[in-house]
């Protein structure tokens, strides 16, 4: 047996022990997280750990949430800010939240939810989108209480989340309903517990958020270290995104006066297209005609004297692709912004993670490479259009691939697409048409059965397939860098 020390108190414990002892030596309940202090930094510790003689450890309050609202707060413990706030969920895992929520509900019981996220403030800072990563919903034996008023997770369960959340880097989300409330709002024991568990989570080196949940609204906060209180954001909404595009589910505005752009207008949407062959000018001159006002526009290379398949959209030689491309927009219109990003191994990760969708129509590997990374860390669906060669068949093929994270594969364990050395005019206009068709259907919320669509010229026909989610897939799986957004270099100790 050695000595170690919980909130100061000396306690005896084994070397080979688990956070579950040491909550039972010192003498606390089974829902007060444990984590282990050194030189003043804490480290939230999960399952069996070994300790020595003289180790120090404190002992976090209870992450309890409840609907009570008989007291009156200090408003310097809730800030509000002129930020805008974006939570992106997964169809399959919001769908899960809200089996598990509605069951809770059909039992007059508040339901509970942890969720570790990735998340990108944009160039003004106030806007911030945070990315659902892994949803935690507990057993009926993770949960401490659970009645129509109050719910508590147990330690264990909890630990769990912090452990992974610290490894990854990640923000913990919590999220909670409150029984029979439609549009909830905080409650007092919500914001007085929320305090403790962000400083408590700040000590650990994690950032917390929360979230409370109806069927009809919700209401979002974020832990801020810098004033020790809870900023309430402006506007807030969760969003989920399928196959059949991104849809606001829960929408909060703290006045009527807020402004929230709805995703599904071309107008709204901010789209980049990186490859400018015929392909890609070919989509930009679409889009340009829906509507579509912002563009980003990446490809090194330079017009040649010869180039049949952009000549219908530029005649120029000699110069940047991308130029040109800026020159065919803004003769379309002069309302569009058209950002040209040249070096792109510098430059390309950078301007595409505020994208809303990526056209990836070139055969650079270190740009497809920073396609693959900026799509999976912000959830960006990546629409591949190409020219292919089929092996046993001649001439071209079009193929167009929507890659949606989380929904489908990625451009690693969905197979390498097999891009052909030159572009046929006619194929490539089937190709375009085909592309802003998957986009248009994604903005519509039209239903969409299929992910890889091939276009056969010689018979007209078109082959369509599924692409699915591969979670052990190293790139885009549970392990991978799937919602990511800006990560942040987990603290070692």
């Amino acid at each position: 047996m050695v000595t170690i020390y919980v909130d100061g108190r000396p306690v005896q414990v084994p070397v080979h022990t688990s956070a579950s002892d040491i909550r039972r030596a010192a003498h606390t309940d089974r829902s007060r997280p444990v984590a282990r202090s050194c030189d003043g930094r804490n480290v939230v510790v999960s399952g069996a750990i070994d300790v020595s003689e003289g180790d120090h450890f404190t002992l976090g309050r209870p992450f309890t949430k409840s609907m009570q609202k008989f007291k009156v707060l200090s408003s310097r413990k809730q800030r509000k800010s002129d930020r805008s706030v974006r939570l992106f969920f997964p169809m399959p895992q919001y769908e899960r939240m809200r089996e598990a929520f509605e069951a809770s509900e059909a039992a007059s019981r508040e339901g509970y939810a942890m969720a570790r996220c990735g998340s990108r403030t944009d160039g003004s800072r106030k806007n911030k989108d945070y990315f659902v990563r892994e949803l935690y919903i507990p057993a009926k034996d993770d949960l401490f209480q659970q009645s129509s008023v109050t719910v508590t997770p147990g330690a264990e369960f909890i630990e769990a989340v912090f452990s992974k959340a610290s490894e990854k880097g990640d923000t913990v989300l919590e999220i909670h309903t409150h029984a029979g409330s439609r549009e909830p709002n905080f409650s007092w024991m919500d914001i007085e517990n929320g305090l403790e568990n962000g400083r408590f989570l700040r000590s650990c080196g994690l950032r917390f958020a929360m979230a409370v949940i109806g069927g009809a609204g919700f209401s979002f906060c974020e832990y801020d270290g810098d004033h020790d209180s809870l900023s309430m954001p402006e506007s807030a909404r969760v969003s989920v995104f399928s196959r059949n595009g991104l849809r606001d589910a829960l929408v909060h505005k703290s006045s009527s006066s807020c402004e929230i752009l709805s995703p599904t207008r071309p107008e709204a949407i901010r789209v980049a297209v990186a490859g400018l062959d015929g392909i890609g000018f070919g989509i930009c001159q679409k889009l340009a005609g829906l509507g579509v006002k912002d563009f980003i526009l990446l490809d090194d290379r330079e017009l040649g004297d010869n180039n049949p398949d952009i000549l219908p959209y530029t005649g120029g030689a000699g110069k940047k692709r991308t130029r040109a491309a800026q020159n065919m927009l803004k003769k379309a219109s002069k309302d569009i912004r058209a950002v040209a990003v040249n070096n792109i191994a510098r430059n390309a990760r950078g301007a595409l993670r505020e994208c809303d969708v990526i056209f990836y129509c070139g055969k650079d590997d270190a740009l497809k490479s920073a396609i693959a990374e900026v799509s999976l860390k912000y959830l960006i669906p990546c629409i591949e259009a190409h020219t292919v060669i089929k092996e046993g068949q001649k001439g071209p093929y079009g193929s167009v691939r929507v890659l949606i994270p989380s929904i489908t594969g990625c451009s690693m364990c969905s197979g390498e697409s097999r891009e052909g050395s030159s572009s046929c005019v006619p194929v490539d206009d089937v190709v375009c048409s085909t592309a802003i068709g998957e986009l248009m259907d994604m903005l519509s919320g039209r239903p969409r059965d299929s992910d890889h669509i091939e276009y056969d010229p010689a018979t007209q026909a078109f082959e369509r397939k599924r692409l699915e989610w591969n979670e052990a897939c190293p790139l885009c799986g549970r392990e991978g860098v799937r919602g990511a957004g800006d990560e942040r270099r987990p603290r070692r100790y």
